[in-house]
């Protein structure tokens, strides 16, 4: 198949991967007729604080950027999502060549911020400590501080370009919910 037959959307987001892999989101929310399915399929389901179905992020069917359930049943915010930099693309705000170059440094950032944290450590747990630390008031060990920094400045990507806003990020409180 020709690269222009796919998609504009599907290429960005078969060059990107980050709304599954958990770098934009920590989680993804399910609606009701999907967690049946999802179980069936080995998919962990939580509710939220707020009371709603979700699943974790990474997605453990994510390999690369690209899903191994893709042509089989996957929950319905998977076929639907699209980032704040597919829609901008989509309406001409942006040109591919800007969206991919968007694409690269964000993975960029998300790297470095897996550099600086232990074997095994999500990027959940990477913001998790990011907040504890940036809401202490005592001096930061240098790792604590490189931490912050990059976790910082991936955030600062994220939020503006691929983010809707007030989505979970560095603008909003930890009780907002992603996918909105």
């Amino acid at each position: 198949m020709a690269e222009d037959a796919i998609p504009l959307a599907s290429r960005l987001c078969l060059a990107c991967g980050m709304c599954c892999d958990g770098t934009l989101h920590d989680y993804a929310r399910l609606r009701a007729c999907d967690i049946e399915p999802a179980t069936a399929v080995g998919l962990p389901t939580f509710n939220t604080a707020d009371g709603l179905p979700a699943m974790p992020l990474p997605c453990q069917y994510l390999d690369g950027a690209a899903c191994r359930r893709y042509d089989d049943w996957r929950p319905s915010i998977c076929g639907e999502y699209q980032c704040q930099l597919q829609l901008r693309a989509a309406a001409g705000e942006c040109t591919e060549a800007q969206a991919m170059d968007l694409i690269a440094s964000a993975l960029a950032a998300r790297d470095r911020v897996i550099e600086v944290v232990a074997p095994g450590t999500t990027l959940t747990d990477a913001r998790k400590r990011f907040g504890e630390l940036a809401a202490s008031k005592q001096a930061l060990s240098p790792a604590d501080a490189r931490l912050v920094a990059r976790v910082f400045a991936l955030e600062r990507v994220l939020d503006p370009h691929f983010r809707k806003p007030g989505a979970r990020g560095l603008a909003t409180s930890p009780g907002t919910s992603p996918n909105d």
